[in-house]
């Protein structure tokens, strides 16, 4: 993309203009710092802020600009930033474009400002002070830690609760196996081994649970927000009235069974005949689903005040994890199939269960998923902070279509089994009547028996060919004998 294509798309999260290097830095040295804090960014001298309206730097400027610039940056932020500072001509004038590599060693900050007040995130086309939990996650991505690894404060554990923890592990392990033979492959979960994964550690010849710890078995943890899945199912394409809801709490597996459920019962389903069983077939690719659900649960972003959001529309199906995707990954690297964890002791633990697989790639199976049911391609977005993947409900098209096909067919059935029983009750009547008059003629049939007289012809010939009747004697002055 051209650097006029950029700036005619307009500021956004990785691209900031302005129209001149502002005399107080802190207004554009704040956006470099969000840059290096988040997935890195540009910003463009000599472009009108708001409007896109190409302005230009005399020319003979550029180069002390671009200095000013480096030194601003140099001077007021920490740790050290990388920068790419060059000139630019767009439309004839000349512009400088500043690019701010992602950083490794977050959180970068105004150094003036101190930690806490002058560390900066991108929020849209905004650069925002960082929130409290926002800044934990920069110092500890920082250290190269993983928050769920870390001692959650203020809870201890007994002996006899990390040993139910190891049985409930191991139980849905063993369930989630689809052959006997996976089963008795799983290994019993043990204290030592839940060391290994990180959700637990071991000081002072004692065990202290992590947060991930607290997060599988539902666990309180008194400085966090316990980690819910709210569900609602919306009557229309908005939040408006609730025809369904639902709070899920617990454990993290526990959650994900209770949401999935909700969305199960909640979205339409019809049947199929597999040889000559029937089985249900649901409007949306419910393993995707699942699966979905299993990711927000596990990528999000436990130091964010929010929660997992699970909604249902007449249209669509939403499922929102708080935190975004890590720093390292674009939504295009997602849709590609590429994932990087940042919860590391529950991915362990969800993977050991069998709830997600260890390859990554869930994102592309979506698209696999629907593609095959033939609906359209979900969408996969970040918003406000936060992933939101969309399913796109089937619209009543193929649902409808299988039902009125079923109907139509079985009021065909329905209806020729109706024949059927109407043209018996005539043959019943018929055989009825002669074996009291076998005397009766065609004429004295029609009169009792209210048919035509071809529709009484048509029985006797089938109540002949069955067996069932026979004509003694002449046509005139015979008798009819019921068999």
């Amino acid at each position: 993309m051209t650097l006029l294509e950029q700036i005619a798309q307009g500021e956004n999260v990785a691209l900031e203009f302005k129209e001149v290097r502002p005399k107080d830095s802190l207004k554009f040295v704040k956006t470099v710092v969000a840059f290096a804090n988040g997935r890195g960014g540009r910003l463009l001298f000599g472009v009108e802020n708001g409007t896109g309206r190409i302005v230009g730097i005399p020319r003979e400027k550029v180069a002390a600009e671009m200095d000013a610039i480096v030194d601003a940056v140099s001077n007021t932020c920490s740790p050290r930033i990388s920068l790419d500072v060059k000139p630019a001509v767009v439309d004839g004038k000349s512009l400088i474009a500043v690019d701010v590599k992602s950083g490794e060693k977050t959180p970068y900050s105004v150094t003036a400002l101190g930690i806490r007040r002058g560390t900066f995130v991108r929020i849209g086309a905004t650069s925002r002070q960082a929130e409290e939990h926002t800044l934990k996650g920069l110092i500890l991505a920082g250290d190269n830690l993983s928050f769920d690894k870390q001692e959650a404060s203020g809870v201890a554990v007994k002996t006899s609760d990390i040993e139910e923890a190891c049985r409930l592990m191991t139980e849905i392990a063993r369930r989630n196996c689809k052959t006997e033979a996976e089963r008795r492959e799983v290994k019993d979960m043990t204290a030592t081994r839940m060391v290994s994964l990180g959700l637990l550690k071991r000081r002072d010849g004692r065990l202290i649970p992590t947060y991930g710890y607290c997060f599988v078995v539902g666990l309180p943890v008194p400085d966090i927000l316990l980690p819910q899945i709210k569900c609602g199912a919306f009557r229309g394409v908005t939040k408006g009235a609730f025809i369904d809801r639902r709070t899920c709490e617990g454990g993290i597996v526990s959650q994900i069974d209770d949401a999935y459920q909700f969305v199960l019962r909640n979205i339409r389903v019809g049947t199929e005949l597999v040889g000559t069983a029937r089985r249900d077939v649901y409007e949306l690719p419910i393993d995707a689903i699942r699966e979905a659900i299993c990711n927000a649960v596990f990528h999000r972003d436990y130091l964010s005040p929010s929660c997992v959001y699970v909604a249902l529309y007449d249209d669509r199906l939403e499922i929102v994890s708080p935190g975004g995707l890590v720093r390292e990954m674009t939504v295009e690297d997602a849709r590609n199939g590429f994932s990087k964890i940042r919860n590391h002791a529950l991915g362990a633990a969800l993977e050991y269960m069998g709830e997600v697989e260890g390859w990554g790639g869930g994102v592309a199976r979506y698209f696999e998923a629907c593609a095959q049911m033939g609906l359209p391609p979900p969408a996969v977005s970040e918003e406000s902070s936060a992933l939101k993947v969309t399913f796109y409900r089937m619209r009543r098209v193929r649902m409808e279509k299988a039902n009125a096909e079923t109907g139509t067919k079985s009021k065909e059935k329905s209806k020729e089994k109706s024949k059927e029983k109407s043209k018996e009750k005539s043959k019943e009547k018929i055989l009825a009547a002669l074996a009291c008059h076998p005397e009766w003629t065609m004429a004295d049939l029609v009169r009792e028996i209210g048919l035509s007289r071809s529709g009484i012809e048509r029985n006797l010939r089938l109540l002949k060919a069955d067996g069932r009747l026979r004509r003694e004697g002449a046509d005139k002055g015979g008798t009819w004998q019921v068999l």
